[in-house]
């Protein structure tokens, strides 16, 4: 069961992805540009991220924290719990350095931790402008 509900989720998702207006998810002639922006604890936001890539050939920009959470999956889960649930933000380790100004469209991909996004992407999301860009978010779990 669990592998054909991945496998149905993975069709949905590739079918979103194929019926995209290409004008807004690929660089064209207009000079529309499209920026990948994740942050992958486990690698399989990473991985999912490098597909999307292959489809609209982006400029990617992982997310990554100033201190990293511990490698324990047991450990993380708890303090992603504690985090979402007290509005932390976690300190990136760098902010995007690029002009955001020259993407019309931003992928943002996170891992699903207890039915949201990872603080961290909020971190992002709260210091970077996005008024006028096409946000297609994105979650592995």
């Amino acid at each position: 069961m669990k592998k054909l509900i991945l496998f149905l989720s993975s069709i949905i998702f590739c079918f979103n992805i194929c019926l995209a207006d290409d004008a807004k998810i690929k660089d064209d002639s207009k000079g529309n540009k499209t920026l990948i922006v994740y942050y992958s604890w486990g690698r399989n936001t990473k991985v999912v991220d490098k597909k999307i890539n292959e489809i609209v050939k982006g400029t990617i920009f992982e997310i990554e924290l100033k201190v990293p959470y511990t490698t324990d999956y047991k450990e993380v889960v708890k303090q992603a719990k504690k985090e979402i649930q007290n509005g932390v933000r976690p300190e990136l380790k760098e902010n995007f350095s690029g002009d955001l100004s020259k993407y019309d469209t931003i992928f943002i991909g996170s891992p699903n931790w207890w039915g949201t996004v990872a603080p961290v992407i909020m971190t992002f999301i709260e210091k970077n402008n996005l008024e006028g860009k096409t946000i297609i978010p994105f979650i592995t779990h």
